[in-house]
């Protein structure tokens, strides 16, 4: 590890948000950098638990109230966020109500694919092409195009869906599909087993009909 004793004195409060423990990326190493960087506070935050991996802190997804409480201050800080389209735009939308001067926001993609032009709902009814997929738990439905992952088309609508990587090989985007079908073409990052109890990879999936998804 490295030697942490001249680290940049800057005060950190470094927010890391994950579906359950067990999907805290590098959290040895986290957990060693909040114990020899004073000036560096790591906080995790974790949609939900297991049984045989219960979670004290933080639960549920990141917040407006949860990072006042987290960093009062963060209105006189320069904020970084890292992570999938949906989150990024979830957090940027936070920060926006919250009053945020967005000229102190930095957005870095984990994903590498070109940006694509919004598409216009209208239209994708219209031609016939697009599909409604209703989301149980945040009460939202959105307009997806036959040809576009669900993942992605809740990200252009403001949607901040759990996900990490950009293939579906982690898994952090599975969900249970509630109705109708989907075309799902993954590289591994579901089982066979959870296939046939309706689970699917959001950032895999694009919409045969309506959907209804329970995310």
């Amino acid at each position: 590890m490295p030697d942490l004793g001249e680290a940049d004195p800057t005060d950190v409060v470094f927010v890391h948000s994950a579906r359950t423990p067990r999907d805290i990326v590098f959290r040895p190493e986290l957990d060693f950098i909040a114990a020899t960087a004073p000036n560096i506070r790591v906080v995790h935050v974790c949609e939900e638990d297991r049984p045989y991996e219960p979670w004290g802190g933080y639960r549920d997804r990141l917040t407006l109230d949860m990072l006042r409480q987290i960093a009062p201050d963060f209105l006189d800080r320069e904020v970084f966020t890292c992570g999938p389209a949906g989150y990024m735009a979830g957090v940027r939308h936070m920060l926006s109500d919250a009053g945020f001067d967005m000229d102190h926001h930095h957005e870095e993609s984990f994903t590498f694919e070109p940006p694509t032009a919004p598409a216009d709902a209208s239209t994708a009814a219209a031609t016939g092409t697009g599909h409604k997929i209703e989301f149980t738990r945040s009460g939202h439905t959105i307009e997806c195009e036959a040809d576009t992952a669900i993942l992605a088309a809740a990200a252009r609508a403001g949607l901040n869906l759990p996900a990490s990587c950009a293939q579906g090989m982690c898994g952090t985007c599975k969900t249970t599909l509630l109705s109708d079908s989907v075309d799902m073409r993954h590289d591994g990052g579901i089982r066979p087993r959870e296939i046939a109890q309706n689970k699917i990879l959001l950032r895999c999936s694009r919409p045969l009909e309506d959907l209804v998804i329970d995310a």
